[in-house]
């Protein structure tokens, strides 16, 4: 989604969402700022009915970088599947993983888990 997105388009890719409707199983966010990415992703998994054990994250949090470790982590739990009929996964700051981690969360990316 661009930035400056309102409100009825994120209702609306809810909605989509929900229906099977044009859905993809994975997509990718950027955007200059920090906040509305964070308010889209917070806006996305509640309207999808995410509880907090169906969104995992993938965060930098005390890191300089992210370890092979954080995506096994990462990927095993995505294979768990949802509790509830939604599962979100988020990586943070994915521009700054490195080609091996890119690589091992890559297989996961591309074959999700049915």
């Amino acid at each position: 989604m661009r930035e400056g997105t309102d409100m009825r388009d994120i209702k609306e890719l809810i909605e989509n969402l929900k229906s099977g409707e044009s859905a993809a199983h994975a997509y990718i966010l950027e955007g200059r700022s920090r906040d509305a990415r964070n308010r889209f992703i917070d806006e996305l998994v509640t309207g999808l009915g995410c509880t907090g054990l169906d969104t995992i994250r993938m965060e930098m949090t005390g890191k300089t970088s992210y370890k092979t470790d954080d995506a096994s982590a990462f990927s095993e739990r995505l294979t768990m599947g949802a509790y509830g009929d939604f599962l979100a996964g988020i990586i943070e700051d994915a521009d700054s993983l490195s080609e091996i981690v890119q690589n091992k969360l890559l297989k996961t990316i591309e074959e999700p888990h049915s």
